[in-house]
């Protein structure tokens, strides 16, 4: 597995509403002309996001905390060819590494990763090394595809950041005006404020 991590692009950006209209290229499958012979092989191209700033986990020692997360919505591309797949996060891109995709369309991948992270050290969490899974299933039927990324700080946690995207083989990248703030690896977790946190995602 190789990774790179592009440097100079993890900077905050103006926060702007999610659009509430689902884009084409989410759920329309490429033409006939242009489904790819040999399945998944080809490039999917979609919108990686993350709609909520804020979520609330059960699960440190010491009872329910709070973790901020980048709100953000940008374009991933993912270059498949021969059971191996090139995946690019961001625009920009932010990062870029290789996985390997399985029968069936199926895919993921764990890496260390480094970015604006941060734990309060009275929550009870004692290990920060910032990890990014991605998974999901390229259907080579319809020509689309489902995945989902976590950034948390460890390989076997559930407390961190969560976004999803959607993918085709339909006609490239989505239009310019849909991508919204630059995808970031971040994660802030704290004690809950009750006073402060009231609009959080919960999670359990």
């Amino acid at each position: 597995m190789t990774v790179r991590l592009l440097t100079g692009a993890l900077l905050a950006l103006p926060i702007i509403t999610a659009c509430s209209t689902t884009p084409k290229y989410w759920y329309e499958p490429p033409p006939p002309d242009r489904q790819s012979p040999t399945g998944t092989d080809g490039t999917w191209q979609g919108l990686l996001r993350q709609d909520f700033s804020g979520r609330v986990f059960h699960g440190a020692v010491s009872g329910p905390v709070s973790v901020r997360c980048a709100r953000y919505r940008d374009l991933v591309t993912l270059a498949v060819s021969g059971g191996k797949m090139a995946v690019s996060l961001g625009q920009a891109p932010i990062l870029e590494f290789d996985a390997s995709i399985g029968p069936g369309g199926h895919f993921r991948q764990q890496l260390p990763v480094q970015g604006d992270t941060w734990i309060y050290g009275g929550v009870g969490i004692y290990s920060n090394k910032p990890t990014l899974t991605l998974w999901g299933q390229l259907d080579p039927v319809s020509g689309t595809g489902i995945g989902h990324l976590s950034i948390t700080p460890g390989e076997d946690m559930t407390i961190g950041c969560y976004g999803t995207f959607h993918v085709s083989q339909n006609a490239g990248a989505p239009p310019e005006e849909e991508i919204g703030e630059s995808f970031k690896i971040r994660y802030w977790i704290d004690e809950l404020d009750k006073g402060d946190d009231t609009e959080l995602w919960l999670v359990r």
